[in-house]
């Protein structure tokens, strides 16, 4: 664990993952809890140095050992999502593994959150978009995608597996209807890094990952004072180009205010922290 102070990061505490496959860790600040997910079914949950909860459930199928991504869905809840669907766990209060399963998806690979935790949008193997609210529903698509968020209430972008554009909905008369398609610069096929969608609303930047290069897209409204109508501009503002060799597992993570980007690659082996900084 490091805390970046004046633009050099200090150690602050040594975890030992133990040889383990982690493949998410997500700090949640109220509480000062962070937890590891394990790519089979661990959920370890820390305190300060103290490892104060590990929730674990010994699927008798097979099908059940694959998780692929977690996010503090409130103050006690914990949501995961795997190749069964989504997973809600209690974070400390319950000892029950799971307080809720939702298999009408599966394989799971991305997921969003309204800000007012109203309404959940997911990604997966299945060719569906899943949103969930009080009343479920589905989209279906041409091609699955790991990486979906949203932008405001009624807006959210998905990213297709290996094409290179990314679809934009809309929602009328409560329902979604992708409005365009916003293309990608990048001539290299996508991997299967585990880099979630980001929209950071302070900067209206989405952060998306395609083809080895981090692009981020600034979202614009524009006012159509004849038409009395507001629709969202992309723009690519900025490429972090990872590099042409083999690189297919490109982890990272954007701070609350989106002044860091920190990544970590499996081609440098390295974290790596970008300040945002303004040209003039």
């Amino acid at each position: 664990m490091f805390c970046i102070q004046k633009w050099r990061d200090k150690l602050l505490q040594l975890f030992n993952f133990r040889n383990v496959i982690y493949y998410t860790l997500n700090f949640q600040n109220r509480n000062k809890i962070l937890f590891q997910v394990q790519i089979h079914s661990f959920v370890n949950i820390h305190q300060g140095q103290w490892l104060i909860q590990n929730i674990f459930r010994n699927f008798m199928d097979i099908q059940y050992k694959m998780l692929n991504f977690a996010h503090f869905l409130n103050e006690n809840m914990i949501i995961k999502g795997s190749n069964i669907g989504f997973l809600f766990t209690h974070q400390i209060e319950s000892n029950k593994p799971f307080s809720q399963t939702i298999q009408e998806h599966n394989n799971v690979f991305g997921l969003s959150i309204k800000d007012q935790i109203t309404r959940l949008i997911s990604c997966g193997k299945d060719y569906f978009i899943l949103i969930i609210e009080h009343t479920n529903s589905n989209l279906i698509v041409e091609q699955y995608g790991y990486r979906i968020c949203f932008i405001n209430n009624n807006q959210f972008t998905f990213q297709p597996y290996n094409q290179s554009y990314m679809n934009f909905y809309c929602e009328k008369n409560d329902l979604y209807h992708k409005q365009n398609q916003h293309l990608l610069n990048s001539n290299r096929q996508d991997q299967c890094c585990i880099f979630q969608q980001v929209y950071n609303q302070k900067k209206s930047f989405i952060f998306n990952i395609y083809g080895r290069v981090l692009q981020i897209i600034r979202v614009s409204n524009d006012q159509s004072l004849n038409l009395g109508i507001t629709y969202e501009l992309l723009q690519l503002k900025q490429s972090i180009d990872f590099g042409n060799r083999y690189n297919p597992w490109i982890y990272g993570i954007i701070s609350d205010d989106a002044e860091y980007i920190i990544t970590w690659d499996f081609d440098s082996e390295q974290i790596q922290i970008k300040q945002f900084q303004i040209n003039n």
